[in-house]
């Protein structure tokens, strides 16, 4: 009796410090280890971005700390907790970005928390921006009846310039269009280069 009441205790303590361990290193259910943090402004752009992750996606464009300004824009692959993201406005945040030890297979090792809304600055319906159709092989523009849509989310309006525009996604190797704001997500071609 005794003998199996102490291996019962043994094995409680295990489990129990088994159990401690995990939720101080992460688990397999997908707990996450911060082993650090800072706080970083961002700029986010008023357009979104054809770019590749897992699969073909549209992604924010973004601008950090001292880049803020530049005539660079990175492609920001993640989300921000607590943001809301509209087309046609540029962003300046404030958030903390925290950095995953072993984050889970495929995952970001940063998660990024939205400390502040600094600012939210409306683009003027007419600002032209640029946005890549096709390029590595890959065209983004699909037809949906008589719809084109980017990556199924945004609207192609193309007017005069739809037959070109096909002509070029099905030759061309590399398309890129200019386009001014219609909506939130419907955009005007303007020009195709």
């Amino acid at each position: 009796m005794n003998f199996n009441r102490s291996i019962l205790i043994i094995c409680a303590f295990i489990l129990s410090f088994s159990a401690i361990s995990c939720s101080l290193k992460g688990d397999a259910s997908g707990s996450e280890v911060v082993n650090r943090s800072e706080v970083v402004n961002l700029r986010i752009d008023h357009h979104r971005a054809t770019a590749f992750g897992f699969a073909p996606t549209l992604v924010m464009l973004s601008q950090e700390d001292e880049k803020i300004g530049s005539e660079n824009w990175l492609y920001f692959y993640d989300w921000i907790e607590g943001f809301e993201y509209e087309p046609g406005f540029i962003y300046d945040l404030r958030v903390r970005k925290y950095y995953i030890e072993n984050p889970l297979q495929d995952g970001s090792s940063i998660r990024y928390v939205l400390d502040q809304l600094i600012s939210k600055t409306e683009v003027p319906a007419d600002e032209v921006f640029e946005i890549q159709l096709k390029w590595g092989q890959h065209n983004f523009v699909e037809k949906d009846n008589e719809r084109l849509l980017i990556n199924e989310k945004i609207e192609i309006n193309c007017e005069t310039l739809c037959e070109e525009l096909i002509s070029r996604l099905e030759q061309d190797e590399q398309v890129v269009g200019n386009f001014v704001r219609e909506s939130s997500d419907k955009i005007k071609l303007v020009l195709i280069q």
